[in-house]
């Protein structure tokens, strides 16, 4: 079997956690094993020798201390549940080790990725046509509109991530890249997101900066962007409407005189997850008497039901990653995990070697979810996002011959030397 292919089973099944919705069994058994697989391949094998693995095994143990907080405060089992959704998508970086012998190896594996998004991104519009999902997150209104979750997860999990996946099909074959963005703008429009909206924008500029030596392909690429917005608002009357809401909610009065929106500016929304939402987060810590828990956190409880079930939860949801971090796993912990997550960043920006290489697509996509990660928590455990935080972890550490490839110039499988340049 391939290494593509081997990653390929490991990524979709870690992604498809919606699964569990459908037959809870099944999905765990199966996740359960192909965990175990990787693991003990991982445990066994030689090629975890190949690149540092000290900060992985840092973040590691902050979660395992933070199990052990958390069972001081809430029940042993919303511990352990929290510890393993946190660790949920691990499987994913262990794949990578694993699974990539080559830059070859890692373009089809970032090739997955994007598949899946781009198919997973197209489960909004489909429910317009055969209604909502059942085994799916709870679908719920805005601005007098039915606004459906994914198959990437609950209603903001999609636009938290549109514009880090946008950025990932640079490297893409021509012949899907535009198709996977084109697809990915539209379900970004029609799922009424004020972050989807943005991270389109976000996913443009981005998309740019790493494609800027190549201006053909940048402006081939926003091309199709605003044309797939164009036609989707011009000729998809749900689109359009969710569209002209999503505006008002930026301060467009699009429809002058029209009906209210009912609902929060982004301004609003996105100073509360600055302050307000924070500052509660914050002050819920004094409920636990104790003057150890600024420097230890509360546990996973403190992250509310995006990491232990509803009655285990002991705070207001953040909605702000660094926040949250602070919370769960104190000063001490948390401050560690934000160091980690800039420290990624920098060795990134140190590994990359001009636009369009491996490690600067990596990094624009990882400076998205950095940016998103102060409004929105959950962005470093939930599966489409940490898959993003795992990806950049390997390419951050990853042997150099397998992000670039000057003596070999290996090319994945049906592209030719211009599809994919190397540094």
């Amino acid at each position: 079997m391939r290494n593509s292919l081997k990653f390929a089973i490991v990524f979709w099944v870690v992604n498809l956690h919606l699964l569990r919705n459908l037959a809870t069994l099944p999905y765990l058994a199966l996740y359960g094993l192909i965990s175990a697989v990787v693991v003990l391949s991982f445990m066994f094998g030689v090629k975890r020798s190949r690149l540092s693995l000290s900060l992985p095994t840092l973040w590691l143990l902050i979660a395992v201390v933070g199990a052990l907080v958390s069972s001081f405060v809430i029940p042993v089992s919303a511990a352990l549940y929290g510890l393993s959704r946190f660790l949920f998508a691990a499987p994913i970086f262990l794949a990578l080790v694993q699974y990539t012998d080559s830059r070859n190896d890692l373009l089809l594996h970032i090739r997955s990725v994007t598949l899946y998004f781009a198919v997973a991104a197209l489960t909004v519009p489909l429910q317009f046509v055969v209604g909502p999902i059942s085994w799916f997150a709870d679908d719920s209104s805005r601005a007098g509109f039915d606004r459906y979750s994914s198959l990437v997860g609950s209603l903001a999990s999609l636009g938290i991530v549109t514009g880090c996946y946008i950025v990932l099909m640079q490297l893409s074959p021509a012949r899907t890249r535009f198709l996977k963005i084109a697809v990915t703008i539209v379900s970004a429009i029609a799922s009424l997101s004020k972050s989807a909206i943005a991270n389109v924008v976000l996913g443009m500029i981005a998309m740019t900066w790493v494609s800027r030596k190549k201006l053909s392909r940048s402006v081939v690429g926003l091309a199709i962007m605003v044309a797939s917005i164009i036609a989707a608002v011009a000729y998809v009357p749900p689109v359009s409407e969710r569209f002209i809401a999503s505006l008002e909610s930026f301060g467009y009065d699009a429809v002058p005189g029209g009906a209210e929106n009912y609902d929060a500016s982004v301004q609003e929304s996105a100073a509360d997850r600055v302050t307000k939402l924070p500052k509660e987060n914050l002050l819920a810590m004094q409920e636990l008497y104790s003057p150890l828990v600024y420097l230890i956190g509360g546990g996973y409880g403190m992250a509310s039901t995006a990491l232990v079930p509803e009655e285990a939860s002991i705070a207001p949801m953040a909605h702000n990653q660094f926040a949250e971090l602070g919370t769960v796993f104190g000063a001490v912990g948390g401050g560690i995990m934000i160091w980690l997550t800039l420290t990624l960043w920098m060795r990134l920006r140190r590994r990359s070697r001009g636009p369009g290489d491996i490690p600067s697509v990596v990094l624009a996509s990882y400076s998205i979810l950095l940016v998103n990660s102060v409004f929105a928590n959950g962005t470093l455990y939930q599966p489409a996002s940490a898959s993003i935080l795992c990806l950049a972890a390997y390419v951050a550490l990853a042997p150099a011959r397998h992000l670039f490839d000057e003596e070999s110039q290996e090319r994945p499988i049906g592209t030719g030397a211009r599809e994919l340049p190397s540094s």
